[in-house]
């Protein structure tokens, strides 16, 4: 299991990883978090090496580079369906956690994107679909099930996560 922290350690981490987050070119989304949340929680020694390379005398990364830094230190998806998640929109994948877990901390990620201002006029927010792994399910569908969720967040206005369980007994 690659994320063992309890829900205090990574709310720990969220709350370390946003300001960096913040200060690069990169959107804030998902693959740049699991990036930084790497880095602050010191699991991944060759990604915040290549990390503090790159941002070395208050240099910022962009798209392209947070990106490389995902596929070479922390993906564990073939090519292809790392295209995908780039061309379609991203994915958080937390083993071992519940429904109810997942949806805290995006919960918790959601509000702490809200903290943080895209200008001086505009507050950034942050629009989630949440799920889980159904037993015997493809990771097609299963990826399917959480872009649903995701465009249910922004048919509702935006700025919420959004419960699809794949179990109907636990949802939402």
């Amino acid at each position: 299991m690659r994320y063992t922290e309890s829900i205090a350690a990574s709310a720990q981490a969220l709350r370390a990883a946003l300001p960096l987050m913040s200060r690069q070119r990169a959107a804030l989304h998902p693959v740049t978090y699991a990036v930084w949340y790497e880095h602050v929680t010191a699991m991944n020694g060759a990604l915040s090496r290549e990390l503090m390379s790159l941002t070395q005398d208050g240099a910022t990364l962009d798209e392209p580079q947070t990106w490389a830094l995902y596929r070479r230190h922390i993906a564990e998806l073939d090519e292809q369906m790392a295209a995908t998640l780039e061309d379609d929109g991203f994915a958080l994948l937390i083993p071992g956690a519940g429904l109810h877990e997942a949806y805290t901390l995006a919960e918790q990620l959601r509000h702490g994107v809200g903290q943080l201002q895209a200008d001086a006029e505009r507050r950034l927010s942050l629009s989630l679909g949440v799920t889980q792994l159904g037993s015997g399910e493809t990771a097609r569908d299963f990826l399917g099930r959480a872009d649903q969720a995701l465009r249910s967040s922004r048919a509702q206005g935006r700025n919420r996560a959004t419960v699809l369980a794949a179990d109907e007994r636990f949802a939402a």
